[in-house]
């Protein structure tokens, strides 16, 4: 049950936006959701619906979270790809999903990463085109359309994380977080993790942490 709090005022009353099923990925079981509002007597019908609007939203992106973080954590030989010259959240997001996941990754950056992101590659290996190497799932991270991971070919199964306007690669994808509103794909990493109750290496957390700074305006 979530409850949202508003003015007190002489009146209130509560009012149930509405009830929710809720598939829960990991449980394969259906729980119900309802929500309420305290608020004055005279809650407008718009602020109901907004309220409702982002419940909804917050619920769907918890399943997205949960569905996109079930399907990585079951590849066995990953790689990882991020859009050509990788800056901080790049790395940072593609550094953070390789020590997230319990399958060895590989890491691809076409054309290579900035300057300023290769400290955060100490004691990886990477290669520029992932079509060197063999792997049954590729992860792409920060990018989200199909020429700005060039020349790399997109291969299924798909995994998107990405915080840009949706392009091809979300089409594609087999599963996606993509969020415009978050400020990084570094972010939408972490997001993932804490949803799916990963442990969050000292390694993953410095990599999502610089990652975020870098690209949070």
């Amino acid at each position: 049950c979530i409850i949202l709090a508003g003015p007190a005022a002489k009146g209130n009353r509560i009012i149930e936006l509405r009830s929710i099923s809720v598939d829960h990925p990991r449980s394969r079981s259906r729980s119900s959701l309802t929500i309420l509002a305290f608020g004055a007597a005279r809650l407008g019908r718009r602020q109901v619906t907004e309220r409702k609007e982002h419940i909804d939203s917050s619920t769907r992106t918890a399943v997205d979270e949960f569905a996109l973080g079930e399907k990585i954590a079951e590849a066995r030989d990953p790689v990882i790809v991020t859009h050509r010259h990788a800056d901080r959240d790049a790395v940072g997001a593609a550094v953070g999903v390789a020590n997230l996941l319990e399958a060895p990754a590989s890491i691809c950056f076409p054309a290579g990463p900035t300057a300023d992101a290769q400290p955060l590659l100490a004691g990886y290996e990477t290669v520029d085109n992932a079509d060197q190497l063999p792997h049954d799932a590729m992860i792409v991270v920060d990018a989200p359309s199909t020429d700005r991971i060039a020349p790399v070919q997109v291969r299924t199964p798909l995994f998107l994380f990405d915080h840009h306007p949706s392009s091809d690669l979300e089409s594609l994808a087999n599963a996606a977080l993509v969020d415009e509103a978050a400020g990084s794909t570094s972010e939408l990493v972490y997001r993932v993790a804490r949803t799916c109750r990963w442990n969050v290496s000292p390694a993953a957390a410095l990599a999502l942490v610089t990652g975020v700074f870098d690209d949070t305006n």
